[in-house]
């Protein structure tokens, strides 16, 4: 039974569940790390077509996690901040700079 496995396995057959049985163009992720360890974070994000040439969905994920952002190319990430008074967005360049210096 479901109830029986832990968060981070919960999640992944959730996850698979939900893509497998929707034909959505549009995923949202709420804090991918929640409940993983890093080599199932990297598993989520390729089911969720994070090495995709052409992927067919898009997919919006919240994260807290260096690791999650890593396994990610800049082009893929848009990073919003929400400072005051205004929002910050950031663009590939500043990204990959932030994340790998």
């Amino acid at each position: 039974p479901l109830r029986q496995l832990g968060t981070g396995s919960s999640r992944l057959l959730i996850s698979g569940l939900q893509k497998a049985a929707s034909n959505s163009k549009v995923i949202i992720v709420d804090e991918a790390e929640y409940g993983l360890e890093p080599y199932r974070i990297t598993r989520l994000l390729n089911e969720l077509g994070s090495k995709d040439a052409e992927p067919t969905q898009q997919v919006f994920i919240t994260t807290h996690s260096p690791y999650v952002l890593r396994e990610l190319q800049a082009q893929q990430l848009h990073v919003m901040r929400r400072p005051t008074p205004a929002q910050e967005a950031f663009d590939p360049e500043r990204i990959q700079h932030t994340i790998y210096s």
